[in-house]
Order: C-alpha cells, then structure tokens, then sequence
C-alpha cells in the first residue's frame, strides 16, 4: 500500500479534521481513519496550531492507496473536502497544489507513479 502525506493549512472557521474523518461519537484523535474507497483511506496523523489572531491550523493526514484505486477518486474527493474553503492550501507530499480538481489529481497520479516504479 502506498502512503501519500497529505497537509491542510487553513483557517479552523473554514475546515476541520471532521470534514475529512467521521468521529467515533464525540471523539476524535491521531490515527482515526475514513474509508474513501474500496481501496483507499485517509488517516489522522494530528494538527498543528500556532499561537497568534487568525493564524491557521494545519491538519496533517496520510493517505494509504493501494493498487487496485480507481484513478480521479482521489483528487475528486480531496477537491469536495476543500473545495468551500478560499484559504486553504494543499500539500501533497511536501509540494503546494492548488485546489483545483486537476491539479490534485496530477500530483496524486505523479506520486502513486513513482512508487509502482
């Protein structure tokens, strides 16, 4: 199974670790996941925040994908997480992608590339 690192900067009134895991009741915490399809999920890896006015929280996840993943799942449900908030930016493995649906889903395609090489 490949492993992306996925993180989220953004203002916590615009997004939050619930719009990308379900919470178990009331309670959420590092390692809960959400099945995003049959082959793929994405898990909590924690947040962090800084000190400070209107400063944004980045909400750090990883996504495991195994082989089977239907190509355009991904970056689409990605897009549909961020798609609302106007000041979020997206890092996939380290590198800024803009949240268009395109471009997540070329450097997903990139990535998941490199590793069945």
């Amino acid at each position: 199974m490949n492993q992306i690192d996925i993180a989220v900067e953004c203002n916590r009134r615009e997004l939050s670790v619930r719009d990308f895991i379900e919470p178990d009741g009331n309670r959420l915490s590092t390692g809960m996941t959400n099945q995003i399809s049959n082959d793929c999920e994405i898990e909590y890896k924690g947040t962090m925040m800084y000190k400070g006015v209107d400063t944004p929280e980045v909400l750090e996840f990883v996504l495991n994908v195994g082989s089977d993943v239907s190509k355009g799942i991904l970056g689409a449900w990605l897009y549909d997480q961020l798609k609302g908030a106007e000041n979020s930016r997206l890092y996939v493995d380290g590198e800024l992608v803009s949240v268009q649906k395109d471009r997540i889903q070329n450097r997903l395609d990139e990535l998941l590339e490199e590793e069945n090489e």
